[in-house]
C-alpha cells in the first residue's frame, strides 16, 4: 500500500503539502538544477521561443507532479514554471503564526464572504461553475467569465482557501485586460483592490512580485491611490510602483 505523501514519480521523495515546503524546494531546486531547467523558474517567459516552450514544459510538469492535492489546486492552471514556482512559495514558505488571518476559519476549496459560506459546497454544478471561471479568467476567457461574474455581486469577492479574489488570480497570472475589465465592472473597487489574502498580498503585490507588467500595476493604481501607502510586503514593489506612476 502506498504512503500518503510520499511521491514515486522519481523527482522527489515526498509530494508538497502545507508542512514540508522548506524540505521540498531544496529537493525541488537541485531536481531542476540538475536537469538544466532552474534557469527556467528564474527567468522572463520567452513564449515565442521554441526551446524555451519545451524547457517551461518539462518543469512545470514537474513542479505540478510533485505537488500533493492541495498544493496542485493552486498551480494547476499555471502556464509557466515560474508562476508556479513563485505561487507555491507564497502558499508555503510560511508558518501558519505568521499568517494574518482576518477571514475566519477556510477549509480547502471553500469559497466564503466575510467568513460565511454563500453556496452549497456540496453542490457539484457549483464546482463545476467555480472550475469553469477559474480556467476563463486564467485563459484570458473576458466574455465566458464575465457570464459567471454576473450572476452575483459577491462573485468578485469570492475568496479561495488562501484567502484570493478572482482578481487576484487574474492579476498573478498577468491577464492584464481581465483586471482591467474586473475593476472597471465592479461598484465597490477599492473594496477589491484592498483585498488582502491569508499571507497580506493584494493583487497589485502579487502582480509585482510575479510579473513586470507596468500597464496592469498602473491600472489597480490610479482607481485606488491607497495602494500606494499600503504596507508592501515586497521590495520589488516600489520599482514597479514608480515605473507605473511616471508612465
Amino acid at each position: 500500500m502506498a504512503v500518503a505523501g510520499i511521491s514515486f514519480n522519481g523527482i522527489v521523495p515526498e509530494l508538497l503539502t502545507s508542512d514540508n515546503y522548506e524540505r521540498w524546494s531544496v529537493l525541488m531546486k537541485n531536481y531542476l538544477m540538475g536537469h538544466g531547467l532552474w534557469g527556467i523558474v528564474l527567468s522572463n517567459p520567452n513564449k515565442n521561443n521554441e526551446k524555451w516552450q519545451k524547457k517551461n514544459a518539462m518543469a512545470l510538469y514537474a513542479i505540478q507532479l510533485s505537488c500533493g492535492p492541495h498544493a496542485f489546486y493552486h498551480v494547476q492552471w499555471s502556464d509557466t514554471a515560474k508562476v508556479a514556482w513563485n505561487q507555491l512559495s507564497l502558499l508555503f514558505s510560511k508558518s501558519e503564526a505568521d499568517l494574518d488571518i482576518e477571514l475566519g476559519i477556510l477549509d480547502d476549496d471553500v469559497f466564503v464572504e466575510d467568513g460565511k459560506e454563500l453556496h452549497d459546497i456540496s453542490d457539484k454544478n457549483f464546482w463545476a461553475e467555480v472550475d469553469k471561471l477559474y480556467q476563463n479568467l486564467i485563459s484570458g476567457e473576458w466574455e465566458a467569465a464575465k457570464s459567471c461574474i454576473d450572476k452575483g455581486p459577491h462573485i468578485p469577492f469570492f475568496l479561495d482557501s488562501s484567502g484570493k479574489t478572482i482578481l487576484h488570480i487574474a492579476a498573478m497570472t498577468e491577464q492584464e485586460a481581465i483586471v482591467e475589465k474586473l475593476i472597471d465592472l465592479v461598484e465597490e473597487k477599492e473594496n477589491l483592490l484592498k483585498k488582502k489574502d491569508r499571507f497580506g498580498y493584494t493583487a497589485l503585490d502579487l502582480a509585482a512580485s510575479l510579473t513586470d507588467n507596468i500597464r496592469m500595476a498602473k491600472c489597480m493604481v490610479e482607481k485606488c491611490q491607497d495602494l500606494l501607502t499600503m504596507e508592501k510586503e515586497f521590495v520589488e514593489i516600489p520599482v514597479l510602483l514608480a515605473s507605473a506612476t511616471n508612465t
